[in-house]
C-alpha cells in the first residue's frame, strides 16, 4: 500500500519543485495599448541599441542577437522600406559584480582549561579560491513611435561567473530573452 503512493508523493514533490523554480520576469505595460497594432520595430536609437556605454559589449551583442532572433516568433519582425516600423525597440543591461566566499572551510580550534575556567581560539580557513559572480539585468522596452513613450518592458536578472564559457553565457542569455518574451503581448483585460 506504501508503494503505490510513492508515484504520487513523487509527483507532489517533482510539481512543487517546479512551482518554485519559477521565472522571476517582471512586466510592466501601458494597458491602453493595442499590441496587436504592433508587427515591426526599429531600433530607438542605433548607439543605444548597441549599449556602446556597458561594460560588456560581448553581453550586450549576445541580448541583441537573442532579441533579433526570438522577436519574430511573437510576431514582431525587422522594419525594412516596405515595411516601416510601428514601435522601438531597446534594451539595457546593468551588472553588479559580487564575491562570493567559498562555501568550503576548515578550522583550527585550541583549547584549555582548568577547574571552572575555560579558552579557546578558533581559525577559519577558506578552502578554494573565491567565487566571482555577475548578476546582469536585462530590461527590454517597446516604445511608441508616434508618442515616445513607454508601452511595454520586461526585466529579468541572471547571475552569470566571470570563468563561464561563452556558450553558457550565450545560452543563460538566450534562455532569459526567452522568458522575458513569454510575457509578450500581456493578457489584457484580466
Amino acid at each position: 500500500m506504501k508503494i503505490a503512493k510513492l508515484p504520487a508523493i513523487i509527483f507532489g514533490l517533482t510539481l512543487l519543485l517546479s512551482a518554485c523554480q519559477s521565472s522571476q520576469v517582471v512586466v510592466d505595460y501601458d494597458t491602453s495599448a493595442n499590441f496587436n497594432d504592433f508587427t515591426h520595430y526599429q531600433w530607438l536609437d542605433a548607439d543605444k541599441a548597441d549599449n556602446d556605454d556597458t561594460d560588456d559589449p560581448l553581453l550586450a551583442e549576445r541580448v541583441k542577437a537573442a532579441l533579433q532572433q526570438q522577436l519574430p516568433a511573437k510576431k514582431l519582425l525587422a522594419a525594412t522600406e516596405e515595411t516601416p516600423a510601428n514601435i522601438m525597440l531597446r534594451y539595457y543591461l546593468s551588472t553588479q559584480i559580487d564575491e562570493q566566499e567559498p562555501k568550503t572551510t576548515g578550522a583550527i580550534g585550541i583549547g584549555g582549561g582548568s577547574g571552572n575556567v575555560g579558552m579557546g581560539v578558533s581559525l577559519r580557513i577558506p578552502l578554494g579560491k573565491p567565487r566571482i559572480e555577475k548578476r546582469v539585468q536585462i530590461i527590454v522596452d517597446l516604445v511608441g513611435i508616434e508618442d515616445n513613450k513607454l508601452k511595454w518592458r520586461g526585466v529579468r536578472t541572471i547571475t552569470l561567473t566571470i570563468d563561464q564559457a561563452a556558450e553558457k553565457t550565450t545560452a543563460a542569455v538566450n534562455k532569459a530573452i526567452a522568458e522575458i518574451l513569454a510575457a509578450y503581448p500581456p493578457a489584457q483585460g484580466e
